[in-house]
């Protein structure tokens, strides 16, 4: 399993694993990393039989609140990666117990009353978000998951390292 990092900062790690594209946010969330998922993108359509991609989004809990700016461009971004072929984004929010239930139902509530043109859902578990893109026609590859996992384990200890070398 080779789970080499398109890009892995303190903020966030990227990488494509098979025809799904992926962004771990530990830290602040960035538009120059949502702008760039469009290119990191490129390589899972490239690698997908029939066009069709996934897109998974992590928001680790020591993850800060995004910009209003990032939140348009990363909706835009979203929106033209759907258009090509994406099947929709799985948004995996890990917070356990209360706090993290009611943030996904937050999250969720915003996105409908928002109007999100393309298909978002929230999950706890990285499993039911990766069932859900095959369910809607993203054939994901075996493994999907555990490897999402194990990634968000790297991008995690890239957050911790530059946590604790700054101070």
């Amino acid at each position: 399993m080779d789970l080499t990092p398109a890009s892995l900062d303190a903020d966030h790690g990227s990488i494509v694993i098979g025809n799904v594209a992926i962004v771990v946010w530990t830290g602040t969330p960035r538009v120059k990393v949502a702008l760039g998922l469009e290119s990191l993108s490129e390589a899972a359509f490239n690698a997908s039989r029939d066009g069709k991609i996934g897109l998974v989004g992590v928001l680790e809990e020591t993850h800060r609140p995004p910009s209003s700016e990032f939140r348009a461009v990363s909706n835009e971004v979203n929106e033209r990666l759907v258009n090509r072929g994406a099947v929709g984004l799985a948004s995996i929010i890990p917070a356990s117990g209360f706090k993290g239930a009611l943030f996904r139902s937050v999250v969720t509530g915003l996105a409908f009353m928002s109007g999100t043109p393309y298909p978002i859902r929230f999950f706890a578990r990285t499993g039911d978000g990766a069932r859900w893109l095959t369910r809607l026609g993203c054939a994901a590859p075996p493994g999907l998951a555990d490897q999402i996992d194990a990634f968000r384990d790297i991008a995690r200890g890239a957050h911790r390292a530059a946590r604790n070398s700054a101070g």
